[in-house]
């Protein structure tokens, strides 16, 4: 089983904006072909 992660750096306050596109217009664009979208994990410190 193959795994893909990527990282994100964005703006404080700007993490609902972030989600949302992704979860819209990628979602759109990329539909399940390439695998199920597992997660989105966000850490408030660091």
């Amino acid at each position: 089983m193959i795994y893909e992660l990527r990282t994100y750096t964005v703006r404080p306050g700007t993490v609902g904006e972030m989600v949302k596109a992704a979860s819209t217009i990628s979602r759109d664009i990329r539909a399940d072909n390439f695998g199920k979208l597992e997660g989105y994990w966000i850490t408030e410190i660091g």
